[in-house]
């Protein structure tokens, strides 16, 4: 398990990873605001 991890952070710093994981969860929140049925006024329909 360790070198798998090793090999996914790929020399990375943990928190380089973190800062990765925090602007992906950002970005994430955007999209799904944007685009949710709820922001287009469609309460109810998922």
């Amino acid at each position: 398990m360790v070198e798998g991890c090793e090999h996914q952070a790929a020399g990375r710093s943990v928190a380089t990873l973190d800062r990765r994981r925090d602007d992906f969860l950002v970005e994430l929140l955007e999209v799904v605001h944007k685009y949710w049925p709820e922001a287009e006024g469609l309460e109810g329909r998922i």
